[in-house]
């Protein structure tokens, strides 16, 4: 006969059962609710958008401004016209990028098969998005790349979307400090030599968290926000996201020392395919 779980063994087991069936609820019905999650973060970084466009059009208006004037007393030149206007063109290139993101990050899910991804692009896309806001929250994004960086396979889209929630908790959690403390997020992506995994980690100089929070932090609708900041999915779906890409995603934090998310995918290349020598045996 088979013995009888614990008391202690009991709830542990029924959330788990219950993560799995969001795991599946998530991923399933076409990624409806991750696709509505997706659109939910655009509504929170669209402020931060409308700034990033708004720098181009100022500098498009700026320009046009002065060319009419020059053009109204004869004073323009053909090389300075042919300057300002490659700038005009550089600009509209710049809102063309971010209008052009946004519609590809909102989209519905539809068919997408794993593909070969760069996370170097996930990053800078994310960045695109996010960045402005994050600057207007005081908060300085540090970058540590490596070079060359093996390709994950995976979406590009729903990678996309897991540092958006990362960044989004990153931010919330860095805007409780009081407005002099030192406020960062750093960027690491590296390939441990000789190993598959491609790890990404996202860390914080925010409040941290208890062994307690931390232990719960990937359950669906658990959240320490308040009713009108958080659903409680952000995290449930970052850890849906990366299973399914076969990757593992961990977070280390301590109360007052901050928080880092540590995300491991399987490279689209294996190491030993991308090192040219055979595996061993």
């Amino acid at each position: 006969m088979t013995p009888e779980a614990t008391e202690t063994e009991k709830p542990a087991a029924g959330r788990q059962a219950a993560e799995t069936d969001w795991a599946t609820a998530l991923l399933g019905n076409d990624g409806r609710l991750v696709h509505a999650a997706r659109l939910a973060a655009i509504g929170e970084i669209a402020a931060g958008i409308a700034h990033e466009m708004n720098q181009p059009l100022a500098a498009i208006q700026m320009i046009v401004t002065s060319m009419l004037a020059d053009i109204e007393r004869g004073t323009l030149p053909t090389e300075r016209a042919r300057q300002w206007l490659d700038t005009v063109n550089e600009q509209i290139g710049r809102i063309s990028w971010i209008i052009g993101h946004l519609r590809s990050f909102s989209r519905g899910e539809g068919a997408e098969p794993p593909a070969a991804v760069a996370l170097g692009e996930i990053v800078e896309n994310t960045l695109g998005l996010l960045g402005a806001q994050l600057r207007s929250h005081g908060i300085v994004v540090e970058l540590d790349l490596e070079a060359p960086l093996p390709e994950v396979r995976g979406s590009a889209r729903r990678l996309e979307q897991v540092l958006v929630n990362l960044l989004s908790n990153a931010r919330d959690a860095l805007d409780t400090l009081p407005n002099d403390a030192p406020k960062a997020v750093r960027i690491r992506a590296y390939a441990p030599p000789g190993q598959d995994p491609v790890v990404i980690e996202v860390a914080d100089t925010g409040p941290g968290m208890s062994t307690e929070v931390r232990e719960r932090l990937f359950e669906p609708f658990f959240t320490t926000k308040g009713a009108a900041q958080g659903t409680g999915l952000g995290l449930s779906i970052v850890r849906t996201i990366v299973d399914e890409c076969g990757g593992h995603v961990a977070v280390e934090s301590k109360p007052g020392v901050g928080a880092t998310f540590r995300i491991e995918l399987p490279a689209a290349t294996p190491a030993h395919a991308q090192s040219g020598k055979e595996p061993i045996p």
